[in-house]
């Protein structure tokens, strides 16, 4: 009896041995099942999160490290393939570039594949971690014209986003200036690069900080033009809103005040603060009747 029970018991831990290593070998394949499962886990977390968040909670954010781990095992199967750079790119949007080894994977293996202009195009629209090493072997290696372009781009955004007075302006504006020479037809999004490089170049040559501003010019509440050069010698504050975001909304509505007292006791001393409103007069004359407000609409 005590040999049929052990028998018994070795088969069953046989039989359990062969289904667990069967189950291995079937996730071994399905790497791109893993994955997907692993992006629902990580959205569902950060879902809750941000609930959290607008619930005015503590709210618990994913550990983007631990789904780096996960992600890595199965890029180590086949780190070369397509599924590992979609992979690794879904990695570097979600950590922000900060596990050097999914960048250092990225440049080892995919710099040179085609696929990769979809990163580039994420970091092209200023996604953060954008890794200016990677960029740069893109743009001078990969075959593709848009990666390429989309590369030059994001680079360009990222010399933007450090910009002064010195270096970083001239190399945004070298970047942006071949963006609008060579990849002005490449697809970013629902536009092209040439007229998106054009919007960045406008903003480095003229309103960049030490350039003098344009001189814009609308129309103030009662029809009258109003031109920023009007107020030449003074600083001046726009203040650009919309009546769900602007004064007519909860919280800015609770800044009036405040503003209000900034405005009595700065104007008339070089200052100037001046709401330009993206509805109709017609709105704005209604909430002008509940709410004084000294400065220029």
């Amino acid at each position: 009896m005590r040999t049929l029970i052990c028998g018994l018991l070795g088969a069953a831990f046989i039989g359990l041995s062969a289904s667990a290593a069967d189950t291995r070998d079937e996730n071994a394949l399905d790497r791109k099942g893993q994955f997907k499962a692993i992006q629902e886990d990580f959205s569902k977390a950060q879902a809750e999160g941000y609930m959290a968040l607008r619930a005015a909670k503590t709210p618990k954010m994913p550990k983007t490290a631990d789904y780096v781990a996960r992600v890595l095992t199965l890029v180590e199967a086949s780190p070369k393939d397509d599924l590992s750079l979609e992979m690794l790119s879904w990695l570097a949007l979600a950590d922000h570039g900060k596990d050097a080894r999914v960048i250092d994977l990225l440049i080892r293996n995919h710099f040179k594949n085609p696929k990769i202009a979809s990163l580039c195009e994420a970091y092209s629209f200023g996604a953060l971690g954008a890794n200016k090493p990677l960029l740069e072997k893109v743009l001078s290696d990969n075959p593709d014209n848009r990666a390429r372009g989309l590369a030059c781009f994001a680079l360009g955004v990222m010399a933007t986003d450090a910009m002064d007075a010195g270096k970083t302006a001239a190399e945004a504006e070298r970047l942006f200036e071949r963006c609008a020479a060579e990849f002005a037809n490449v697809k970013q999004g629902t536009g092209r690069l040439g007229d998106s490089a054009k919007g960045y170049l406008f903003e480095i040559r003229n309103l960049a900080v030490g350039k003098s501003a344009p001189d814009v010019e609308t129309e103030d509440i009662d029809g009258k033009k109003v031109k920023l050069s009007d107020y030449k010698g003074k600083v001046v504050v726009l203040d650009l809103w919309v009546e769900w975001s602007g004064p007519c909304c909860g919280p800015s509505r609770a800044m009036i005040p405040h503003v209000r007292e900034m405005v009595n006791k700065l104007g008339g001393k070089s200052f100037a603060l001046i709401s330009v409103c993206g509805d109709g007069r017609g709105i704005l004359k209604e909430f002008l009747k509940q709410e004084s407000i000294p400065w220029t609409l």
